[in-house]
């Protein structure tokens, strides 16, 4: 299935230019002349003006209760990122913005936010951020700065500002306006590190005192530090300003562009550190395992590992199963890690450890490897990425504003309609980064392998689809009435939001079998090898095609003819989701004493529908079925909530009282157990939707007492609708709801040249949904062999239906902070501004629904493990059974081991009471002085620091220290428990400089270079997370490899990109 984002460079550089020309052209002739009738146009108040803004000081805001209001008139905790400030240090899109606003980090990031269409994404206060928005609309698109005045940053929960959102916060951004009282043209190249290009232009027109048009594009192609990273974007905007008659607006602005990107993945996972040098010489070479395979590092692939090798076998599928591969070193109790075994005590856990980076390993991991093969050590800029992008996006947006005056009443009326189509090119996530050594000198179809003792990975082919559909519409009545008591503006506001998501996910399948519904398990998919010394990665389209088939275990003559085949197992991949709210708010601004004492208050009325369709179970679907569509399930009947089944025998007989009837018991492989032939389970039908209505609330107020003195203080609800991902059973997430209360006092010294704002804040919410996935362990376990049995599709699953492959669960957060904002502008030539945040953010009552599945399952899990040939010990650790022959011996057994394990390591850190989430400090800082006099006047110098202190990413829960009373044993640390934090080993500073120079010349013209070195100390190496699931594993206490004890140890992270510089060459006529 070929990508449906095509690209044209013809035809964008034809509409660039088109459009350059266009207005070139509108610029030779003058204005007419202004028209006295039109008199003088009020700014309405719903309106930013930035051209108040000054330097990097915004003046105003909407926080007001969606009012514009002064942002000194505003108790609620807001910042702004002007255009300056994003001009002075290049900063082209939402995540780098981000970086430099108060309390806010950019959330680190292995390479795989692009794979699940989430490329920004940043915290605040120590919690996610809400859905970006634009000009108050929710938006999906690249989030470029080219078309933007400003970015706005609210922090904490605020409903009348942004509508649903987050306990920490969410950001809207301010496009660029035509202005009718004069032309402007600016044309801006930059060149950077690693081949970094980037044009825009920017075309302000009046063609009258009432009309006026400005354009603006963008065209990106850059390059990566890292091999085969990439960023191209293009991308054009058209606005107009039309004032029909006097104190009415019209704007009309749209939007067109698209981007691709490659960003690869930090992580490579080691699968070859066990192996001591044995290699083989024959297809299918170890049909028998041999009894130490163990102890030489060793395995075979399992039946149906369909592989295409686009250089030694092009036009051949090969099957690799019984083909012998390399094991990391620990990957089983008797499989060595340079020297060490664990034997009998807690594994190592270094079966796919990072190959960089990673902490507690020993330092001569790789010795065999470098010594029997081509294996190098990888340097940072190493990746495996292919000749695709990993994400391509289109988009497009078309909004529409009409303001009007009459006397002291002001009324608008907006709406948005965004469209956004993307792909994914899913092999960089999807087993690619697991990471083996060739030890066959031969291919399956017994021609020598050129690549014999080199390093590889097996991507799947897979592509994800998705669209995201947003219509939404706003109206907005506000009255302005001066009196002798005050100042008093109310408004009142109506409108809907609708969107709708679609999600269709692919892979590659060999379509081979009589039951079709089988070309969509996992075991049909067809995987791609890529050699770490072959640069050139293509990837050829082989869906349709016939090509030749090579089974060395059959040697039967077969062709085949691969199809996209829908991710079947996976409900969540085939999923369509509405969300639907419409709201009204009214609000209140109040100015006492002559504006001395601001009073701001707004309520808001919210009422949502969600819906989420996704695809009926793989076993449901036809015998027919061709693999190639989705078929949804049935909505959900009136009697759904109260399906209840009985537990019964395969010859129908019951053993268990009755209950809830969640999750249908399926076999193996998925078909429906027939004794429930005639039962209805929740899971067979779409979960009813989620509805209901919610108000919230806002309250503030600011007293100017002295220029010295400015206390404020707000209060502030939000909610958050549910998201299409389900509940572990399969029902719907409950909205969230959280409160944030502000205190803030601010301070305006020597003429309000130094401007200081102090807040302290506290926050709650109340089933805020977890952003990682549920663990997958579940899933792991059920999927897992019993003895004996060698089948790719082999399942013991004991009548457990699968869990979602996606799913969330639920937690209470509370939090409070600290904050302090300074901007300091002695003189006209200086300028400072800096930020600090010190967030505590608190959870409590975790993983609800986790906790009861596993309380109420823990016999079966122990069955389940015994069948695939573990034992489970007094201290509930499971093990393999090394007294079963290797080649009886279930090949899942290490995995089964390893997934019930992590349930009750996981189980042991969900706590009831409230423990410390993340307390990560936050600090930026950035200042330049520009040269008003001499041979230097115009040079500006600048630098600015980015400070990130340490965060947490786990508890110590699960560490140990020797038995004092038995060395050679292990017990649990007493010092430390579930609520004993775990922090990133290190904080870290990124600095930046920027060194600037402005030509003026006649006619209001000037030539601009700017130079910002971005890392300029070059700080190299990771920053570690806390936002996933896979954040720790339990390694040697000290790196000692003698010892029984373990230590938690963090193994999630991105690379700090080294020092790079950016060049911008700006002109403004």
């Amino acid at each position: 299935m070929k990508s449906t984002l095509p690209h044209s460079p013809a035809s964008w550089r034809t509409t660039l230019l088109a459009l350059v020309f266009t207005t070139g052209l509108a610029g030779q002739t003058a204005p007419a002349p202004a028209d006295p009738r039109e008199g003088t146009i009020t700014l309405s108040p719903f309106t930013i003006s930035t051209d108040r803004d000054t330097g990097f000081v915004a003046a105003s805001s909407l926080a007001g209760g969606r009012l514009a209001s002064d942002l000194r008139d505003t108790p609620v905790a807001y910042s702004v990122v002007t255009r300056d400030f994003l001009d002075a240090l290049n900063l082209t899109d939402l995540q780098s913005a981000a970086e430099w606003t108060t309390s806010s980090t950019v959330a680190v990031d292995n390479g795989q936010q692009n794979f699940f269409f989430s490329p920004i994404q940043y915290t605040v206060r120590g919690a996610g951020a809400g859905r970006p928005q634009r000009n108050f609309f929710p938006q999906f698109n690249n989030g470029d700065s080219y078309n933007l005045e400003r970015y706005d940053f609210g922090r904490g929960p605020n409903a009348i500002l942004f509508g649903n959102g987050s306990l920490g916060g969410i950001s809207s951004a301010t496009t660029k306006r035509a202005q009718t009282a004069r032309p402007s043209r600016q044309l801006q190249f930059a060149a950077g590190s690693w081949e970094n290009y980037r044009a825009t232009f920017d075309v302000n027109q009046p063609l009258s005192p009432r009309l006026a048009v400005r354009t603006a594009g963008v065209w990106v192609d850059a390059g990566g530090w890292r091999q085969k990273d990439f960023d191209k974007r293009k991308a054009a905007f058209v606005t107009t300003t039309f004032r029909p008659w006097r104190e009415g607006e019209l704007r009309v602005e749209g939007e067109y562009g698209d981007n691709s990107r490659q960003a690869a993945v930090t992580f490579l996972n080691d699968r070859f550190s066990g192996w001591n040098g044995t290699t083989y010489a024959a297809p299918r070479a170890l049909a028998t395992l041999p009894s130490n395979a163990n102890a030489i590092g060793v395995n075979r692939r399992g039946t149906n590992y369909f592989i295409y090798q686009p250089f030694a076998a092009p036009g051949v599928i090969l099957n690799y199963q019984n083909d012998p591969i390399t094991v990391a070193g620990g990957n089983t109790a008797t499989t060595p890690i340079a020297g060490y075994t664990y034997g009998s005590a807690t594994s190592f856990n270094t079966a796919g450890a990072n190959l960089l980076y990673e902490i507690n390993v020993p330092k001569d991991r790789f010795a065999n490897a470098e010594r029997f093969s081509f294996f190098r050590t990888p340097t940072e800029d190493f990746t495996l990425s292919p000749d695709l992008p990993i994400l391509a996006q289109r988009f497009k947006d078309l909004q529409l504003t009409f303001n009007q005056r009459l006397g002291n009443l002001h009324f608008e009326i907006a709406a948005d309609f965004n469209r956004t189509s993307a792909v994914t090119f899913g092999e960089p996530n999807r087993d690619l980064p697991n990471i083996y050594i060739d030890i066959n000198r031969v291919l399956p179809n017994g021609q020598p392998n050129d690549n014999f003792l080199q390093a590889y990975g097996d991507g799947q082919f897979m592509r994800g689809y998705r669209t995201f559909t947003e219509n939404n519409g706003r109206a907005a009545l506000a009255y302005v009435l001066p009196t002798r008591f005050g100042n008093f503006t109310l408004n009142s506001l109506g409108g809907s939001n609708n969107s709708q998501n679609t999600s269709d996910h692919r892979y590659l399948s060999v379509a081979r079998g009589t039951d079709q519904r089988q070309w969509a398990f996992s075991n049909q998919r067809i995987r791609i090898r890529r050699y770490w010394n072959t640069t050139s990665r293509p990837s050829p389209e082989l869906a349709g095609r016939t090509l030749a088939y090579v089974d060395p275990n059959t040697n039967l003559p077969e062709t085949v003819s691969p199809i996209w085949a829908i991710e079947a197992d996976r409900r969540d991949t085939q999923n369509i989701t509405t969300n639907r709210f419409n709201y009204a708010l009214a609000s209140l601004n109040a100015k006492f004493l002559r504006g001395r004492w601001v009073v701001l208050g707004a309520v808001r009325r919210d009422s949502y529908y969600f819906l989420s369709r996704q695809q009926i179970h793989q076993g449901d679907y036809p015998l027919d079925w061709p693999a190639t569509y989705r078929i949804l399930r049935p909505e959900a009947p009136a009697d759904y909530a109260t399906f209840t089944y009985t537990p019964r025998d395969a010859n129908g007989v019951a053993v268990g009282p009755v209950q809830e009837a969640a999750i249908r018991p399926r076999d193996s492989i998925g078909n429906r157990l027939p004794q429930y032939a005639n039962v209805r389970f929740k899971d067979d039908y779409n979960p009813p939707p989620v509805q209901g209505r919610q108000v919230t609330r806002s309250v503030g107020t600011v007293l100017h007492l002295a220029s010295w003195l400015n206390p404020a203080v707000n209060f502030a609800e939000t909610f958050n609708p549910p998201g299409s991902i389900v509940r572990i059973d399969g029902r719907s997430l409950e909205p969230t709801v959280a409160t944030g209360i502000d205190y803030s006092l601010r301070m305006e010294l020597f003429e309000n040249r130094l401007n200081l704002n102090f807040t302290y804040y506290t926050t709650r919410e109340v089933n805020n949904t977890i952003p990682q996935d549920g663990p997958g362990f579940f899933n792991t376990l059920y999927d897992a062999n019993v003895v004996g049995d060698t089948s790719a599709t082999g399942r013991n699953i004991r009548g457990m239906g699968r869990l979602p492959t996606q799913y969330r669960d639920t937690r209470t957060r509370t939090g409070d902070g600290y904050e302090l904002e300074v901007t300091f502008n002695p003189t006209r030539a200086f300028r400072l501004t800096g930020n600090l945040g010190l967030p505590r953010l608190y959870e409590a009552n975790a993983y609800p629904d986790v906790r009861d599945y596993i309380d109420r399952n823990a016999q079966v899990f122990r069955q389940i493990a015994n069948d695939a040939g573990v034992i489970i010990g007094s201290d509930n650790v499971a093990r393999v059974d090394e007294s079963i022959p290797i080649n009886q011996r279930s090949s899942d057994a290490s995995g089964a081991a390893t997934a019930y394990n992590n349930i009750y390591s996981f189980r042991r850190n969900i706590v009831d009471g409230k423990r410390l989430q993340q307390d990560q400090p936050v600090a930026n800082v950035f200042a330049d002085y520009t040269f008003q006099t001499g041979r230097l006047k115009g040079l500006r110098v600048g630098t600015g620091a980015r400070y990130r202190g340490r965060q947490i990413y786990w508890s110590k829960v699960e560490d140990t220290i020797p038995d004092p009373k038995n060395p050679g044993a292990a017990i649990d640390d007493p010092t430390k428990d579930a609520y004993t934090p775990a922090y990133t080993p290190d904080d870290y500073i990124i600095v930046t400089g920027t060194l600037a120079y402005t030509w003026r010349l006649p006619n209001r013209r000037e030539i601009q270079a700017n130079l910002v070195v971005n890392n300029l100390l070059n700080d190299r190496g990771p920053a570690y997370s806390s936002t996933a699931q896979n954040s720790y594993v339990m390694r040697p206490l000290n790196n000692d490899y003698n010892s029984p004890a373990r230590e938690t140890v963090p193994r999630y992270y991105a690379l700090k990109q080294p020092i790079s510089y950016t060049i911008t060459l700006t002109t403004k006529l």
